[in-house]
């Protein structure tokens, strides 16, 4: 049996696209100032409002894994480090890259 240990790192969509309804079912129990910052943070704890920017994944047995993560701003050619390989592309590519590795794992 492979044990794989994976971690999906994510950040909240940008807050000011959300439409008028969007925004203000997000902050209808909102009292605060304080209260608005903090679920606009916690956005990214909901599929809905979240992105996925990053997903690391590592076998235990074999101590070989990977790191999927996105990067719009240049081209970063895979390249592979102390057993783990890294690779870019946007969040539809790594998710794919992901459900690839883990389903041959």
């Amino acid at each position: 049996m492979n044990t794989i240990i994976f971690d999906i790192e994510t950040i909240p969509v940008d807050f000011n696209l959300l439409d008028e309804f969007q925004q203000n079912y997000l902050l209808k129990f909102a009292d605060s100032r304080e209260d608005e910052e903090k679920t606009k943070e916690q956005m990214a704890l909901w599929a809905p409002t979240n992105r996925i920017v990053a997903i690391g994944m590592l076998s235990v047995e074999s101590e070989k894994g990977a790191v999927y993560f996105q990067s719009k701003d240049r081209v970063i050619d895979e390249f592979e480090e102390s057993g783990i390989k890294y690779s870019a592309g946007s969040e539809k590519e790594i998710l794919e890259k992901f459900w690839k590795a883990i389903s041959h794992a």
